[in-house]
């Protein structure tokens, strides 16, 4: 049960943090657990001395972030004047011994996933919680599927793209494929074969909320975008988005509000500045119109 859950149910005293049933008065827990931190700081010198040295935990790094990284140039203590140089070496040979002690024990298949991983959310500009799904995905995958035979940059690729769909996050495969230089199929074939393994479940992406980013891309104006929404939302209650392409759904859409609107876009431009092929796009744009009975002069 979630603190949530508590506060709507449960009343909570803020003096002694008991947790009373309001029905009944029954106490439910008299001694809870503080969840926040064990001290405060009312000035940047207290931070500097109360809190913890240590980072954050986190499943970007195979050790969780849990282990001390002890630095390998002389400036990390002092300068180079002030220390012997034996010193100097004697501690580069520790930060060896420390970073050796670190991965000796570990899959070196794990730390090129998750390296590989935290690279391509970076040049995405994905938020940093992908990275942490993505990562989370990727122990999961590899306790269930013996991945030494594996491209690290496929696996990687794909639990970016099932961590960008648990999230939310309007981007498509075709997009991350793009973006990473490999075949949009294969990926899609990949990360098909991670969901068969029922290790996580995510959602499809809606295709209204990729129709911003493509309208800026092929230059369409509002009123464009407007009807491209609406065109969406007819689809999905007729059923034509299930098991369909969003990046495909969202140019066609806004391929038939361009048409409406007189300020068409031709189909070689959507492929070349969005992705979607020509192929995907004259698909759905005639499903569309044959379903939902919209006819456009072209």
């Amino acid at each position: 049960m979630t603190m949530e859950d508590v506060e709507k149910r449960y009343v909570v005293d803020p003096v002694t943090g008991e947790i009373v049933d309001p029905e009944t008065g029954e106490v439910i827990e008299d001694h809870p657990i503080a969840m926040g931190r064990e001290w405060r700081q009312y000035s940047y010198e207290e931070y500097l001395t109360r809190s913890r040295a240590s980072g954050s935990i986190t499943f970007k790094v195979h050790d969780h972030g849990l282990h001390t990284y002890i630095g390998s140039k002389a400036k990390t203590w002092s300068s180079a004047t002030e220390v012997k140089m034996k010193m100097i070496a004697a501690r580069r040979r520790l930060a060896a011994l420390n970073e050796r002690v670190r991965t000796e024990k570990v899959s070196r298949k794990l730390i090129s996933i998750l390296t590989k991983i935290n690279e391509i959310v970076s040049k995405l500009e994905l938020p940093n919680t992908v990275a942490e799904t993505a990562s989370i995905v990727c122990r999961k995958f590899m306790e269930a599927v013996d991945v030494r035979t594996k491209d690290p940059v496929m696996i990687a690729a794909a639990c970016v793209a099932t961590a960008v769909e648990i999230e939310g996050i309007p981007i498509t495969k075709t997009e991350i494929a793009k973006a990473l230089n490999i075949k949009p199929q294969r990926l899609l074939k990949f990360v098909m074969s991670l969901k068969k393994l029922g290790l996580v479940r995510s959602r499809p992406i809606d295709p209204r909320a990729i129709v911003d980013r493509l309208a800026s891309a092929l230059n369409v104006n509002p009123a464009a975008v407007a009807i491209a929404k609406a065109i969406l939302v007819k689809a999905k209650e007729a059923g034509i988005i299930e098991g369909r392409n969003p990046l495909g759904l969202a140019a066609s859409a806004l391929y038939i509000a361009a048409a409406i609107t007189n300020s068409r876009v031709a189909q070689r431009i959507i492929e070349k500045k969005v992705g979607a092929s020509q192929v995907m796009v004259r698909n759905r744009y005639r499903e569309m119109c044959d379903k939902l009975d919209i006819e456009v002069m072209l």
